[in-house]
């Protein structure tokens, strides 16, 4: 049976519509593939991106004992989180709403099986 680990970064100021391609990137590959990955993203994203997977593959670690290299992520996707409701005052007396979304990004990380 093989480990998995997961992380989840709650509470990030990016919108879902915005990370959610960019996660996408990442499914499937190993842990250097994705490094290799992340050197070519704008850097919100990749900071953001970096913290969790970090995390996922230290959690992974300490439950397993292995090495780097064996480690792929299995699953990367980002929900919703809540919006920051402000008012942008206009002309006239009138107010325009800003809603500025939040997301979870969850990474998700198992130990490659050698066959």
């Amino acid at each position: 049976m093989s480990q998995i680990a997961y992380a989840i970064a709650k509470y990030v100021h990016i919108t879902q519509k915005k990370i959610n391609p960019t996660l996408h990137l990442f499914r499937g590959n190993m842990y250097k593939d994705c490094l290799k990955i992340l050197k070519t993203l704008p850097y919100k994203k990749r900071l953001l991106i970096w913290k969790v997977l970090y995390s996922a593959v230290s959690n992974l670690i300490y439950k397993t004992n292995i090495s780097k290299e064996n480690i792929q992520v299995i699953q990367t996707y980002s929900t919703k989180g809540p919006k920051l409701k402000r008012i942008h005052a206009r002309a006239k007396g009138k107010a325009y709403k800003i809603e500025k979304k939040m997301s979870h990004i969850t990474f998700v990380v198992k130990v490659k099986e050698l066959n």
